[in-house]
């Protein structure tokens, strides 16, 4: 239903095949994504991590689901490095989940939740 909600509401669309820097290698990935992004105006995401890729490579993210890790930036690119330090904090080394560091610090809710910034 979102491709095709996509597909009518806007004009040349294209549909990028998802690339893991892990199956060739971070340099590749690299190359391959800043040259299929060289023309693209908006990426249009319905629930996806790729918006945080995309938001780092200073690409417009326009989010289409409230659980999208960019959702928080719709109308407001000028929170773009506030949005992406929320989501730095928000990553665990194993050895703070081995150790139960990670829930010490989620177990309080402090501050906004994501889509709230």
């Amino acid at each position: 239903e979102f491709y095709d909600y996509i597909y009518t509401q806007y004009r040349n669309v294209a549909v990028r095949k998802k690339i893991s820097p892990e199956n060739v290698g971070v340099e590749t990935w690299k190359q391959q994504i800043l040259k299929e992004l060289e023309d693209v105006k908006t990426a249009h995401i319905l629930n996806s991590t790729v918006s945080a890729e995309l938001t780092i490579f200073g690409i417009h993210v326009a989010s289409h689901d409230i659980g999208d890790p960019c959702y928080a930036l719709k109308g407001k690119e000028d929170k773009r490095m506030e949005l992406l330090t929320y989501l730095a904090h928000c990553q665990w080394h194993y050895s703070e989940i081995n150790n139960g560091e990670w829930w010490d610090k989620l177990k309080k809710k402090v501050g906004p939740q994501l889509h709230e910034i």
